[in-house]
């Protein structure tokens, strides 16, 4: 407060409530101390203070039998009459809360609706009349309403006018963006600023929402049809209908929704083709120009990359948009339905084509690795995940198998090779030496598993714990003699079965050893052939096709092999655990007997 605003305050202050001049003239001082000091109305404790001195000074008789004196003393012409102070006396009210509006719309022009919200509140406050209080709202908040009626109109002709001297999609797809641009940065956030003025249930609230819904249609259609840009048409018509959600423009907004959402799904169909192809193709070029098996190998590795970056976390985000879509009633405005079921179909067909791009793509990565790597664990890593990309039935998952059995081939034969000196098997080591386990890499082939026979130094084919025939010693005779003899029985018995056990899987491994050498002949002999054909020579495709058959056939009988070992294995060891502790206990009791 400067020096003479604080000495006046001071004499005035000084000269009430008495004095009628002095309350009024003290009322004026203050309001215009807080209209300089709080143009965004911070402080309502002290606005409501000051209006609550005007109303003392404006409800008292007595201040306006002062200003009649005061007009008759200084004797104006024309002099005011009654009607002239009956009318200001009704008037004087909206005059002093005038400067809110004022103010309210310096703010609103910088979309600051806080501070227009704290000079509501002074107004709705003030204890004013009713009827004054009401208008000052209206002509703050009206102008808001107009304005987004005005804005979305404006936007509405210019997309009409405009879009007639576009020539090209990217025109198109330039004009809408800068209209789309206009309403987000000048009408969304006054239609916002009109909710949290006035609550999101007020009806003008929800005409200001629907109007800029019905704007943002009308801009999607636009992006749908003329710019051919179906992805940011769903976004915008996804955004017109959390402003009209609940209403009849509503509904509507949902049957755009449908073919648009089929739109984007098409276009998104699109660039994930066009992604594939960049990847096929670039693999391809680098494979070309790759000297070493080291730069092969990177080179499939960035594809692979590529793959998960372009194509795979684009399906996955694709998918689940789509996923989360609840019902698609079609069509645009003026046009007819289609059959729910119809759209379905529809959908579904894009979706499988889209799998089947993404499917195609990663397998030709999957036989690059096979193919110039030589990287079959990965190769048949990536092919499975092809396959699991398509739905059940779909042709593609035949022919991805098909890869997958010659992948697999390749990584038998490499691990064969890896392990050529591990499965001659070692004789007088324990039973736990006569198995030799070999990872197995590929859906078509098993655990390689080669059981050794033990054979001991005297010929026997049992653990040395077992003996062929019981101890010598005599036992105690009654029930201990009896016990003894069922556990020898007991004994003899479980000997019989491991024998045929290991009879059993003697058969098993020399089967399965044989199987092996068959899968090696097959596979060096379609290796052959294909490296004739990628050397540019004909070959007998038919001779191809019934070596793949046959590799396949074998590969089958030699995992059914293996996994009837792996069984009998499980049961041999189980009772050979079981023998020897009746053993352990058979000695132990022929000992106390003597």
């Amino acid at each position: 407060m400067s020096g003479n605003a604080y000495l006046s305050r001071r004499f005035w202050a000084s000269k009430a409530p008495a004095c009628e001049k002095a309350r009024h003239n003290l009322a004026i001082l203050a309001h215009a101390e807080i209209l300089n000091a709080d143009p965004q109305a911070n402080h309502l404790s002290e606005w409501l203070s000051i209006l609550k001195e005007w109303q003392v000074t404006l409800r008292s008789d007595g201040y306006w039998r002062y200003l009649a004196s005061l007009e008759e003393l200084l004797g104006w012409e024309p002099c005011a009459g009654e009607a002239d102070f009956k009318a200001l006396r009704d008037n004087c009210w909206y005059y002093l809360l005038e400067p809110h509006i004022d103010l309210a719309d310096q703010y609103r022009g910088k979309k600051n609706f806080i501070v227009v919200k704290q000079h509501l509140k002074v107004v709705e406050s003030s204890g004013f009349p009713s009827r004054v209080i009401d208008e000052v709202k209206t002509e703050i908040l009206d102008p808001i309403e107009a304005q987004v009626e005005r804005l979305c109109s404006e936007l509405s002709q210019r997309m009409e006018a405009e879009s007639e001297f576009a020539v090209s999609r990217e025109a198109y797809k330039s004009l809408y963006d800068e209209i789309y641009s206009e309403f987000e940065t000048n009408i969304l956030p006054l239609v916002e600023g009109i909710a949290y003025l006035r609550g999101n249930s007020d009806k003008a609230a929800d005409i200001a929402r629907r109007k800029a819904a019905s704007t943002l249609r009308e801009l999607a259609i636009l992006y749908n049809n003329k710019a051919g840009e179906y992805t940011v048409a769903k976004e915008i018509l996804g955004k017109a209908f959390s402003l009209a959600e609940g209403t009849p423009l509503g509904i509507e907004i949902k049957r755009d929704l449908t073919v648009i959402s089929s739109n984007a799904l098409y276009q998104q169909a699109t660039a994930i083709s066009v992604a594939c192809t960049e990847i096929v193709e670039n693999l391809e070029v680098a494979l070309e120009s790759a000297g070493s098996l080291q730069e092969k190998k990177l080179a499939c590795g960035v594809a692979h990359k590529q793959f998960r970056t372009a194509v795979l976390e684009r399906l996955s985000e694709l998918f689940k948009e789509t996923d989360e879509e609840n019902e698609f009633p079609v069509g645009l405005a003026g046009e007819d339905d289609e059959p729910a079921i119809e759209r379905d179909l529809e959908k579904i067909k894009i979706k499988n084509k889209i799998l089947e791009m993404a499917a195609s793509c990663l397998r030709h990565i999957a036989i690059a690795y096979n193919n110039e790597a030589h990287e079959y664990s990965t190769a048949k890593s990536l092919l499975e995940e092809a396959k699991s990309l398509l739905p059940e039935g779909h042709p593609m998952r035949e022919e991805i198998q098909e890869s997958l059995a010659t992948v697999s081939a390749n990584a038998l034969v490499e691990h064969s090779e890896q392990y050529r000196n591990q499965v001659t098997g070692t004789a007088n080591t324990g039973i736990w030496s006569r198995f030799r386990w070999l990872a197995w890499v590929g859906s078509a082939v098993v655990i390689y598993l080669l059981f050794v026979i033990f054979h001991g130094n005297n010929g026997g084919t049992l653990p040395e714990n077992v003996p062929p025939e019981p101890t010598n010693a005599q036992p105690a005779a009654g029930s201990a003699n009896a016990d003894l003899d069922a556990l020898r029985t007991e004994i003899e018995e479980a000997k019989k079965h491991l024998a045929e056990y290991e009879r059993q899987m003697n058969l098993l491994s020399s089967e399965i050893e044989s199987y092996k050498e068959e899968i090696n002949s097959y596979a060096q002999q379609i290796r052959a052939m294909e490296a004739d054909l990628n050397a540019g020579y004909e070959i007998d495709r038919a001779e191809y096709e019934s070596l793949i058959q046959s590799h396949n056939h074998v590969v089958d009988l030699h995992n059914e092999a293996v996994n009837e070992l792996r069984r009998i294995y499980v049961e041999y060891g189980k009772l050979l655990n079981e023998t020897n502790q009746k053993i352990r206990l058979y000695n132990e009791q022929i000992k106390s007997a003597n």
